[in-house]
């Protein structure tokens, strides 16, 4: 069995590299974050980006820096990214994963960080009430370009 830390050492590399190949790692890219939930067997994973001080979804970015922005190029980063996720969730086995995870990487120094959260993704909400997972990523996503806050928990 693989521990926590020795499956999330093989799959932050590999979340990060995928998003930062989608956009052909230009130097622009100031800042990398892959969000990462995983909750009943559903996951959201997607990258943002900062370029020129301005937070960005992997779409736009690969707009404003003139990537490949094709289903192809998309579909290519997204299955990356799962495919990495799938195999840190199956080298778990039965140790806990947080449910929500951000990884954050500054392309000029390198600096690498991640916060975790664990717990439910809506808590105190009644089941009628949930909102999808992307809708949670949306909200992070909103949240980071007002404020700049990356935090995990919502």
């Amino acid at each position: 069995m693989t521990t926590f830390t020795e499956a999330f050492e093989e799959l932050a590399p590999e979340l990060i590299a995928a998003a930062w190949d989608f956009l052909d790692r230009d130097p622009r890219v100031e800042v990398v974050w892959v969000y990462l939930t995983q909750e009943d067997r559903v996951t959201v994973v997607d990258p943002f980006f900062r370029i020129d001080g301005d937070v960005y979804d992997h779409f736009d970015a690969a707009q404003l820096l003139g990537c490949d922005t094709s289903y192809e190029a998309q579909r290519e980063m997204q299955d990356r990214q799962s495919d990495a996720v799938q195999a840190f969730a199956d080298s778990l086995e039965s140790e806990e994963a947080p449910t929500r995870i951000i990884v954050r990487f500054r392309t000029a120094d390198q600096d690498f960080h991640a916060e975790f959260f664990h717990g439910e993704l809506q808590p105190g909400v009644a089941e009628e009430d949930y909102v999808t997972d992307l809708e949670l990523m949306n909200r992070w996503f909103a949240r980071l370009r007002e404020t700049g806050n990356d935090s995990a928990a919502l």
